[in-house]
């Protein structure tokens, strides 16, 4: 390739191939590991990657055997190039190239598109955190800001990990954090103890509702972002409850009685949607454990836990008020975490499939995907750092 020289910068006169930008990140990738393997204490191995959260602005480049100049590449192209990485290692191998890069590959649905969803790994240390990447099966590290301030995560929703930090449950303080920008804030000290957490929006947004409940109960605290204390509400004195979802910005909720209830979150009235007698009996034939509210395509789905394995799918019928059996995700993928619904994208890489509901068995300890197309249960991953009694959570970079 031709090239002239100015100032000492070395400057290509042909633009540079998408196989030259990804060659050069991975000479990036080579020398980070060769710094870090000097460091017994950050040593890695061939499946484990580190997700870099430093707190400088990036403008340390690392120096390469060869030198390149693509200063000439326009956001636009370096966007379309972001967008063609799979895997976590190689988008925060691209972040670590330069502060204009960082920039660039801000953590958006658009950039993070083809990232493939990872689980979190709780209690794989003290001081950091372990993301599995579904795709090449590799261990990505986080070390955590405060590694004195080990926190509990719960979920994951609207690009944010939902954690708790206290002493007992009726302590508890909500914590969200970004993995990608490493931005973190707390909410008010809680005053009912609650084991699920539910938003309406981004935590960043001032029209964010935050509710918090627990499955068995009929409290429910709830908290706008910006506010100073949780307000408490009640579902009814007759029925406790079992799952609460947003959807297009209404809220709902599922009783133990099978009952859909929709709740103005203003002023807290309760309107009753329907009643199902056939989930009920669907309940006690099948020996479902549990049922959880989740939606895909805009259509509000229930879902039932079957106590010998697998699943069943229900949506919602606004004409007739009843939940009818379905078998179609649309073409879509979905993920339930401990705390529930986690979210449904379109699948991307080989290990993720259409039309499959990829959630955690405790009594079987391990992720498993169940086909609504052939009702097969399979076992696709394995599940790095997990602890007895944890609670695992999805990640999905690519609803952030």
């Amino acid at each position: 390739m031709d090239s002239t020289t100015k100032k000492g910068i070395k400057r290509h006169s042909a633009f540079p191939s998408v196989d030259e930008l990804l060659q050069s990140l991975e000479e990036i990738e080579i020398t980070k590991r060769r710094r870090l393997s000097t460091d017994p204490i950050h040593k890695i191995t061939s499946h484990e990657t580190y997700l870099e959260n430093s707190d400088d602005d990036g403008s340390n480049c690392m120096n390469l055997d060869q030198e390149r100049d693509w200063s000439f590449l326009t956001p636009d192209l370096l966007i379309e190039i972001l967008r063609l990485f799979d895997s976590m290692r190689d988008f925060m191998a691209f972040r670590e190239v330069c502060w204009s890069w960082r920039r660039v590959a801000a953590p958006t649905r658009y950039a993070l598109a083809r990232q493939p969803p990872l689980f979190l790994c709780t209690g794989f240390q003290v001081s950091s955190e372990g993301f599995i990447d579904t795709n090449c099966l590799r261990l990505h590290i986080l070390k955590l800001r405060q590694p004195h301030r080990v926190p509990s995560t719960l979920g994951y929703s609207h690009g944010f990990l939902i954690s708790t930090i206290g002493l007992d449950y009726f302590d508890q303080t909500i914590l969200f954090r970004n993995i990608f920008t490493r931005a973190e804030f707390l909410l008010p000290k809680t005053t009912e103890v609650f084991q699920r957490v539910r938003l309406s929006a981004s935590p960043l947004s001032s029209e964010c509702l935050v509710i918090l409940f627990a499955p068995g109960d009929s409290i429910v605290q709830f908290c706008w972002s910006g506010q100073s204390h949780w307000r408490i509400g009640c579902i009814g004195s007759d029925e406790v409850l079992d799952d609460m979802l947003f959807l297009n910005g209404k809220l709902y909720a599922l009783t133990n009685g099978k009952t859909l209830l929709s709740v103005d979150p203003f002023s807290w009235k309760v309107v009753v949607l329907g009643e199902d007698d056939e989930i009920s009996r669907e309940e006690s034939t099948n020996s479902v454990s549990k049922w959880v509210l989740a939606e895909c395509n805009g259509q509000l789905l229930l879902i039932g836990y079957l106590s010998l394995g697998g699943l069943r799918l229900y949506t919602w019928d606004d004409k007739s008020s009843k939940w009818a059996s379905t078998s179609s995700l649309g073409g879509c993928a979905m993920f339930l975490s401990f705390g529930g619904f986690t979210g449904s994208i379109v699948p991307s890489g080989s290990r993720i499939r259409a039309n499959c509901i990829y959630y955690f068995d405790h009594d079987r300890d391990g992720f498993y995907e169940y086909s609504l197309d052939d009702k097969i249960l399979r076992y696709p991953f394995r599940y790095y750092g997990l602890q007895k009694g944890c609670m695992p959570v999805w990640v999905l970079p690519s609803l952030c």
